[in-house]
């Protein structure tokens, strides 16, 4: 064979060897590897399972009916039959009074290192409440808020600034057992503005019900800040003050039996708002009967003493209070509140920033790649 047929040979069989498929296949076998990965860790979520053992609640579910709606659960766990009637103390309130919740909030900014205070658009959560109480929003209030003694002294200090080292007129009050208009004369345009609103009050807390609606901006925010009812039940704080304060008064000028009335009324107050459905409400009506057991007593005015009758009247009514939301009933709302938050965390739906960034970057997305939400 000459060289040129070899040349030739040679170059035949290297254009007709087989075709190597491998290199094909790996980068097939590869590329639905990765796909696969990144659909499991990035976009795959396991399937909540609807059932008392994993989510407790039942429903109802959110509108893309992946998820439990417990804002609405604990509503309909919590909402008393009596909400929309004239049963329900806090609605002759909200009638008469409007909606006194202050809903603003602070919130921690990462740029600045301070904390922002954010007043959201009060008209929808208004709105809101009413319709839960069953009352019509173009009505307007009858009555002004009721505030308490600390607002006037506030206003009447901003007139009349004390000396560098002098007492102010609140320093003094909250030494006081009791008092009268000679003591701070100031206090006149207080009761007269805030006594119809003390008797609403004790009217209201002595209805069988008396439950505040809680309110969100939407079924996507996050339990944190939707069924934390720390704005709600501090209005019922400053109630409890406003009537401690008439409480003091009635004590100075011997009204002996309309003080056990707004005693009672402190109770009831700490009683209702300890059952608002979450630990936290339990812990500031333990706050405000605490306030009621502060009071210095029926009979610590020398000049106006208790007569028996009146004492044993004051125990008998603090023995018929209503009970206390028990263990097991702050055990159940912890229950919902923590499948919320947890739920939240899952699919990424927390409570954020004010330039938007979330509190929790990255955490949600982390879990629904690692976590089954139903374990």
């Amino acid at each position: 064979m000459s060289q040129t047929e070899a040349h030739d040979v040679l170059e035949s069989a290297v254009k007709n060897q087989p075709k190597k498929r491998g290199c094909r296949r790996g980068c097939v076998i590869w590329f639905l590897v990765l796909g696969v990965t990144y659909w499991w860790f990035g976009c795959h979520t396991t399937p909540l399972r609807v059932s008392k053992e994993t989510t407790y609640a039942l429903g109802p579910m959110t509108a893309d009916g992946k998820r439990i709606d417990y804002f609405r659960a604990m509503e309909e766990r919590y909402y008393p039959p009596q909400m929309k009637t004239d049963d329900n103390g806090y609605r002759l309130l909200v009638r008469a009074l409007g909606d006194m919740v202050d809903r603003g909030r602070e919130r921690h900014d990462p740029k600045t290192g301070e904390m922002k205070y954010e007043k959201p658009d009060s008209e929808p959560f208004r709105i809101q409440v009413y319709e839960k109480l069953g009352l019509d929003p173009n009505v307007k209030p009858t009555m002004k808020k009721i505030e308490s003694p600390y607002v006037c002294f506030s206003r009447y200090e901003k007139k009349h600034k004390p000396a560098d080292g002098e007492q102010t007129q609140y320093d003094i009050y909250r030494t006081k057992s009791f008092w009268t208009f000679d003591d701070f004369p100031m206090l006149k345009d207080w009761l007269d503005e805030n006594s119809a609103g003390i008797d609403l009050i004790g009217e209201a807390v002595r209805k069988p019900a008396f439950r505040i609606p809680w309110v969100r901006e939407n079924e996507n925010t996050p339990i944190f800040e939707a069924a934390l009812p720390l704005p709600e039940v501090q209005v019922v704080r400053e109630w409890a003050r406003a009537v401690q304060g008439r409480v003091q008064y009635r004590l100075g000028i011997g009204d002996i039996d309309g003080a056990i009335d707004d005693i009672i009324t402190i109770h009831l107050l700490a009683r209702h708002a300890g059952k608002q459905g979450t630990l936290v409400a339990g812990l500031v009506g333990l706050a405000i009967e605490g306030n009621a057991y502060g009071i210095s007593g029926i009979g610590c005015n020398p000049k106006f003493p208790p007569t028996k009758a009146q004492i044993e009247r004051l125990l008998k009514e603090i023995d018929a209070l209503p009970p206390r939301m028990t263990f097991e009933e702050c055990i159940e709302s912890e229950r919902y509140f923590g499948l919320a938050a947890m739920q939240d965390q899952y699919w990424g739906n927390v409570a954020g920033y004010p330039d938007g960034s979330s509190v929790h970057m990255g955490v949600g997305a982390f879990m629904q790649w690692t976590v089954d939400i139903n374990i």
